[in-house]
């Protein structure tokens, strides 16, 4: 390896595996060179460029719920600390059908009720400024069906009037692929 890498990461070869690993201590652009060689010699080398940015920004969801219902709307603001003018984006993971992120920072819509939305989602949030400063955090939340009531039934159970209901949850199965 030619060239730098930021301070805080560190390399280690054990066998054929080279590695990168650390915590970088400064923000900024580092470019080095890997170079192989196989056993007949042969050699290859190609440039890297490691952008590093400073995690500027701690992002957070105002009252994310962690299960939600087809039909379900949705609004939840994120937000920023410390607070400033952002860019927000969904940098990986996918929402429920019917959500969407807008790039204000709002997570919003209505969970259609399709059998995909039945699942677990996580996605990422990143929040940039404009010298490219940046926070990012993962969220997530289940989507899943509510129990049907079935069998319902009520009883005079005194002298009041008063009802008794009986009634069986019956929860569908998940199918297994």
């Amino acid at each position: 390896m030619t060239g730098a890498l930021p301070p805080g990461l560190g390399t280690a070869q054990e066998g054929e595996v080279f590695s990168i690993s650390g915590r970088p201590t400064r923000a900024g652009l580092f470019r080095f060179t890997l170079s192989v060689e196989d056993a007949r010699g042969r050699r290859d080398s190609f440039e890297y460029t490691l952008a590093v940015y400073t995690n500027r920004f701690r992002v957070l969801a105002a009252d994310l719920p962690q299960v939600l219902r087809p039909g379900d709307t949705v609004a939840v603001t994120f937000s920023t600390v410390p607070a400033g003018t952002v860019r927000w984006s969904l940098l990986n993971g996918t929402l429920p059908s019917g959500l969407s992120f807008s790039p204000e920072g709002t997570l919003s819509g209505t969970i259609e009720d399709v059998e995909t939305n039945v699942s677990n989602f996580s996605f990422v949030v990143e929040a940039k400024d404009d010298t490219g400063a940046s926070g990012l955090a993962p969220f997530g939340f289940v989507v899943e069906r509510a129990p049907r009531l079935m069998n319902c039934s009520a009883v005079d159970v005194g002298p009041l009037g008063a009802l008794l209901a009986l009634c069986v949850l019956v929860r569908p199965r998940r199918r297994r692929a």
